[in-house]
C-alpha cells in the first residue's frame, strides 16, 4: 500500500504538534514492508523534518514574516503534490 504525506503541515510549521506526530508516524510506519511511504513537503524549514534524516527535503528561503516566499514554497510543494498524486 502507499501512502502519502501531504506537505500541509511541514510547509505552514516550524515547529508544531501535527508535524512533530507525522514525523513520529512516519518514522513508526517506515518498518512496515507492505508500505510505501512518500511526502511531498520537499521544501520546508520545519525543524522536526530537518533534524529526521529518514525524509529527504531542502531548506527554503526564510519565509519568517514574508508572506511572498511563504506562498512560494507553499505552491511550490503543491505542484509536487499534485504530480504524485497522478503517479
Amino acid at each position: 500500500m502507499r501512502v502519502l504525506f501531504d506537505h500541509q503541515a511541514f510547509t505552514i510549521q516550524n515547529f508544531g504538534g501535527i508535524s512533530r506526530y507525522f514525523i513520529e508516524l512516519f518514522n513508526q510506519l517506515k518498518i512496515a514492508p507492505e508500505l510505501e511511504l512518500r511526502h511531498t513537503a520537499q521544501f520546508s524549514n520545519n525543524e522536526y523534518l530537518a533534524q529526521y534524516t529518514g525524509i529527504r527535503h531542502f531548506p527554503f528561503l526564510n519565509t519568517q514574516g514574508d508572506e511572498r516566499k511563504q506562498n512560494m514554497m507553499r505552491h511550490t510543494n503543491n505542484l509536487i503534490s499534485m504530480a504524485s498524486l497522478a503517479t
